[in-house]
């Protein structure tokens, strides 16, 4: 995966992240006591990058809140995890869902009616069928499709009944997407209880920003074209709070004869989405950001560009082939973009 953080100028040593993005931190030099306290490791099934400001021991029992609050959410939500709250429900059916996976269900719930049903956690059977569980990159036959189709809709799939949560024989529910977003929130909000008011987290290349850097400069993201390190497309430049999310085609994915294909799904068709390479999306909070990216990515350009519109999202497409191209609202808050 090709894709990496970058802190510049004075910190030279390069993060790896899952994501076309590069954050600049500031371009001066920064006294003893304006040091952010960093932390990077392997969360979530992906790489998290948290850097909190202020004194030492604040920004330090933020970043640690934070990575408590991540944990949290991995222990209700993860897909993988056989002891998960999530693992639970796919395997007997029903829950009564605690704080942390009941409104992530009700947020994947409304996503799936707003986005047309681009936007849907019951996709996870097709993702079972490409073998993205098993490590097995296969293309399923049509029949196979067809089947998964028969067992994916939010709506059809799942119901609420007494505070508890049902899901249909055969159905599966994946929420890494929608689950990413709400990792970022509920991590933004443990360290503003912590008292840290500014800091910056990269969760697997989901970003959220706020606060004011102790040399004012605004926050800077570099968007990168996925197969070229060297290829800027645009800036984004910032002095709010602000989330940032990209869907791509190189954030998982399997190969099959040489051909990848990538993990968001065209709903019609039951295939690997494939009109781009990589979909950014702005957004005021991690959660939406997430939602609108996977539905602007599955789906095809011009029912793209007419749900970008229609909500005002600010966006920034990079096509599978073809160049760049923005969203109206996204015309004043990407810059420097390169053909």
């Amino acid at each position: 995966m090709s894709v990496e953080t970058r802190i510049l100028p004075w910190w030279s040593i390069g993060i790896v992240g899952i994501m076309a993005l590069y954050i600049v931190f500031g371009s001066q030099p920064e006294t003893e006591l304006e040091q952010p306290f960093r932390y990077s490791g392997f969360l979530m099934d992906s790489i998290a990058n948290i850097t909190a400001y202020g004194p030492r021991p604040v920004a330090s029992a933020a970043v640690d809140a934070a990575l408590a609050a991540m944990r949290r959410l991995d222990d209700a939500a993860s897909f993988h995890r056989p002891d998960s709250a999530l693992a639970r429900l796919n395997r007997d059916r029903k829950i009564v869902p605690d704080a942390i996976l009941a409104p992530i269900l009700r947020a994947s719930s409304e996503a799936a009616v707003i986005s047309e049903g681009y936007c849907d956690p019951t996709f996870a059977v097709l993702h079972r069928s490409y073998g993205f569980y098993d490590g097995h990159g296969r293309l399923p036959p049509d029949s196979e499709i067809a089947a998964d189709l028969a067992l994916i809709g939010w709506s059809r799939m799942t119901s609420e009944f007494e505070q508890t949560f049902h899901l249909a024989s055969g159905a599966l529910i994946d929420l890494g997407g929608i689950g990413g977003g709400f990792a970022l929130q509920m991590a933004a909000d443990a360290m503003r209880a912590a008292s840290c008011t500014t800091f910056f987290i990269d969760d697997g290349g989901d970003l959220w920003m706020e606060g004011s850097k102790p040399d004012k400069t605004p926050w800077r993201i570099a968007v990168r074209d996925p197969r070229s390190d060297e290829r800027s497309l645009a800036m984004i430049e910032t002095y709010e709070p602000l989330a940032v999310s990209t869907s791509g085609d190189y954030e998982r994915f399997v190969e099959v004869d040489g051909r990848r294909y990538g993990h968001i799904m065209d709903p019609h068709t039951g295939r690997s989405a494939a009109w781009y390479r990589s979909v950014t999306v702005l957004a005021s909070d991690p959660v939406t950001a997430e939602i609108q990216g996977l539905t602007l990515f599955a789906m095809p350009p011009a029912e793209g560009r007419n749900f970008a519109d229609k909500y005002r999202i600010p966006a920034l497409f990079l096509p599978a082939s073809g160049p760049v191209w923005l969203t109206a609202a996204g015309e004043n808050r990407f810059s420097e973009i390169s053909q």
